[in-house]
């Protein structure tokens, strides 16, 4: 996913956010930043195959995918949200 197309996904940003959204089977796919702690990465992985939904990890770092969805601060996790 390009940053164009980044922007224009509903998303939902941050783990916990992402996390609940994902119980409520409600993401298509998360996306992390290419800093995110190797440790939380496998722990997301695991949660995330249990719904199986794919887990991909970024170009860029949380500062650039702050920007990217046009937010003051930094974007370690988000879930694209699935369209209805």
């Amino acid at each position: 996913m390009n940053e164009k197309e980044l922007e224009k996904a509903k998303k939902t940003l941050g783990l916990s956010s992402t996390i609940k959204k994902l119980y409520e089977n409600k993401i298509k796919e998360i996306l992390i930043a290419s800093n995110y702690p190797k440790e939380e990465e496998e722990k997301l992985k695991d949660l995330s195959k249990a719904y199986d939904v794919p887990i991909k990890k970024l170009e860029f770092d949380n500062i650039k995918l702050g920007i990217v969805c046009k937010k003051t601060f930094n974007v370690s996790v988000l879930g694209i949200i699935k369209e209805e």
